[in-house]
């Protein structure tokens, strides 16, 4: 079942946040493991989360497994209004990587973005150098290497991608 608020998968449903989700949200967002691998400094404050949350509303999905609202996993979606091309980020709470499950929710959300997204005709995965899981996660899923092509624009505050896939 998908719509513009919820994509459910046999294990998961990915869904947009709400309010009771800051507690979950802030889990992920304060974890320095996350951070690093992702690229963003992590969040010291519930108020930083709802201010993210606020700010994503329509270009994020809390990840969750079926039947429960903890909010294991985020996928962020963004998308300039001026091209076609969308950019999938993605993180994993500890205990629930290596089960399939970002595998299983980036092609859930591919399958939105092509089918059900008007104009979408291009996604990309950015992978910080050293971040092997989800390089894994983005081949699993189909995606491939085009390091040369975007390397001069990619930046992380715990430095600058160097390399891709070898």
């Amino acid at each position: 079942m998908n719509n513009s608020d919820c994509i459910t998968t046999d294990r998961l449903t990915l869904r947009r946040f709400t309010e009771e989700d800051k507690e979950d949200v802030f889990a992920l967002m304060s974890d320095t493991y996350i951070a690093e691998k992702a690229g963003f400094k992590p969040f010291k404050s519930i108020d930083e989360v709802l201010r993210f949350m606020r700010d994503w509303e329509h270009g994020a999905f809390a990840v969750t497994e079926r039947g429960n609202d903890t909010v294991i996993g985020i996928i962020q979606t963004p998308r300039f209004f001026w091209e076609s091309r969308v950019e999938i980020g993605y993180w994993l709470a500890d205990g629930y990587r290596g089960l399939g499950y970002m595998t299983e929710a980036v092609e859930a959300v591919k399958s939105y973005l092509f089918d059900e997204m008007w104009g979408c005709d291009e996604i990309r995965i950015y992978v910080f150098d050293g971040n092997d899981a989800s390089s894994k996660v983005a081949q699993k899923c189909g995606f491939f290497p085009l390091y040369d092509d975007y390397k001069e624009n990619i930046y992380s505050p715990f430095g600058k991608v160097e390399s891709e896939l070898a």
